[in-house]
């Protein structure tokens, strides 16, 4: 029973493993949200005025002080 009982538990443990593993490989790969599915809608372009008045594109060509 106790052998038992430890084979269920390596195995649960072992496919954790697997599973965090495989996640890691496609976040790792730039992969991950596309194969989940999840995707982010309405972002906002470079090109385009920012609220806080800043222009994105100008404000990465400078140089740091």
């Amino acid at each position: 029973e106790n052998e038992h009982f430890q084979a269920s538990r390596a195995f649960t443990n072992a496919s954790y493993d697997y599973q965090v593993a495989v996640a890691r490989s496609l976040a790792a790969k730039g992969t991950l949200r596309n194969t989940l599915g999840v995707f982010r809608t309405a972002m906002p372009e470079l090109t385009e005025n920012s609220s806080l008045g800043v222009h994105a594109i100008s404000s990465c060509n400078q140089p740091l002080s």
